[in-house]
């Protein structure tokens, strides 16, 4: 009688078991092919997103210019990002003030080059990549109407500093923070909560009112700089077709194939590298080489090239093997982006586009006129009777004329 008690116990049991081993199965699957796991305080430390680090500094480079060069409508005339030391300075010193939500006064914002800069923060209860944070500014899109200045400042003033067009510069600062946590009725329930904060500062300031719904010029990426154009298609956020038609080519010729297997992160690149099916790699030539012979396609050359006919018919072999070799989709000293079809994330557009590196000669001593509100116009350019003014009036005319290069 206890056995037949015992076998409903029994089932239960491997099914809870079961249905664990499935939960687990998923998260590993998750993090290994998505490559976008729940990361929090307990698996990364404050110091490894710390932006005093030069490679943090390109990664949040790197993920400003992927997220601008995916706006919609696509933009003729949008600045590619770097990175500014001073405005970072300003976002850190700011994130060291823990003020909750809080933007820093136009004075502490202030950057010799470019006057005042505009703000983005982002606070979370845990440590989160420099993805995750700007990310959340970029998701604002969804609210946001081209072409419509009725948009809410409040609602979509992160996304239009994050693209706007004429904003090439950006320098950010991460802190952590405590403060008081309350319920709705106002007692205290942590006088220690931890929280973080994120703080972008970008130059030359965005967001004006007059203009807040065309942050950016509307039209063919790099049409307004076609002689300056940086083609993000080969080393930022690659589209998942491009990728596709990659690992084709990999599997047709043996040289992509171990190049591919170098680099990539995907299933297929994973499989074991086969130098007898990959008939053009160059291991398989070596070793056709090392036995007296040597292949190109389904054409094989014997013999060791000891005589004079033989050595000419090496230099015509070599001649059409150089022609006839395989390209390399991606080449071997390129690293992946944190933000691909490649590492899981799904790209928001099918084409990556490009960005202008072209901007007035001028642009980073001062503010380009071309950006400025009345008010501030009035302040730059006619106040001629002092030295301070005269020389921002040359700077002024200058700027408006846009042509050459961002100075460093």
């Amino acid at each position: 009688m206890d056995r037949i008690i015992g076998w409903p116990s029994y089932w239960l049991l491997s099914w809870v078991i079961f249905i664990l081993m499935q939960e687990t199965g998923s998260e590993f699957r998750t993090w290994k092919y998505d490559r976008q796991p729940n990361i929090s305080h307990r698996q990364m430390s404050l110091s490894q997103i710390r932006t005093d680090r030069p490679q943090i500094q390109r990664l949040i480079v790197r993920i400003h210019n992927h997220f601008r060069s995916r706006v919609d409508p696509t933009a003729s005339n949008m600045l590619e990002m770097s990175w500014d030391d001073e405005a970072a300075q300003d976002a850190e010193r700011w994130s060291n003030e823990c003020l909750v939500l809080q933007h820093d006064n136009t004075t502490g914002r202030w950057v010799d080059k470019f006057g005042s800069c505009g703000q983005n923060i982002f606070i979370s209860s845990e440590l989160v990549p420099w993805l995750f944070a700007v990310e959340t500014w970029w998701l604002e899109k969804d609210l946001f109407q081209y072409g419509n200045d009725s948009n809410n400042l409040h609602a979509i003033g992160h996304y239009t500093q994050l693209v706007w067009a004429s904003t090439h510069r950006v320098g950010c600062g991460v802190n952590q923070c405590t403060m008081v946590e309350k319920d709705k009725n106002g007692k205290v329930l942590t006088r220690n909560k931890k929280y973080f904060l994120y703080v972008c500062n970008y130059c030359p300031i965005g967001n004006f009112m007059d203009r807040l719904g065309l942050p950016y010029q509307k039209g063919t990426p790099c049409s307004s700089c076609k002689s300056h154009c940086n083609n993000l298609n080969n080393h930022m956020g690659r589209a998942k077709s491009l990728e596709t038609d990659m690992r084709n080519k990999n599997i047709r010729h043996g040289r992509g194939a171990k190049s591919f297997h170098r680099v990539g992160q995907t299933k297929a690149s994973k499989a074991k590298y086969n130098m007898r099916k990959n008939r053009r790699s160059s291991s398989w030539r070596r070793h056709r080489r090392r036995r007296g012979r040597s292949s190109s396609g389904n054409r094989i050359l014997r013999g060791r090239f000891k005589s004079k006919k033989s050595r000419v018919r090496r230099r015509r072999h070599k001649k059409y093997a150089s022609k006839h070799r395989s390209p390399i989709a991606i080449p071997r000293h390129e690293e992946h982006p944190p933000f691909s079809s490649v590492t899981g994330k799904k790209s928001d557009s099918e084409s990556p586009q490009g960005l202008c590196t072209n901007s007035c000669p001028v642009a980073d001593q001062w503010v380009n006129c071309r950006e400025l509100a009345k008010a501030w116009r009035v302040w730059l350019c006619h106040e001629k009777g002092t030295k301070k003014g005269q020389e921002r009036w040359a700077n002024c005319k200058a700027t408006c004329i846009c042509h050459g290069k961002i100075t460093n």
